[in-house]
């Protein structure tokens, strides 16, 4: 893990490029560079939602941002990203 701390790994989310992934069981933990942030002096936090179809986000959500996958969508609220992820 020290050695791809230091390389960017590139991430399927709207941050571009991870700056580490940790993978685990049950999900991933990403570093993401301060350039990443959106609110200043504030952490970027993200979670992941598993829903049964992305069409019903779409219907509630004003433009969400297209995974690179196909499977996910991204948006943004109160300085939380979170990442809608159809199962």
């Amino acid at each position: 893990m020290a050695d791809r701390a230091s390389q960017a790994v590139p991430s399927c989310s709207p941050f571009g490029a991870a700056l580490a992934t940790l993978h685990l069981p049950d999900g991933d933990i990403v570093l993401l560079p301060a350039s990443a942030r959106r609110l200043p002096d504030r952490p970027v936090i993200a979670a992941t939602v598993a829903v049964q179809s992305l069409d019903a986000v779409r219907w509630v959500v004003a433009d969400p941002i297209e995974g690179c996958t196909g499977d996910t969508l991204w948006v943004l609220t109160h300085g939380l990203w979170l990442e809608f992820r159809a199962r």
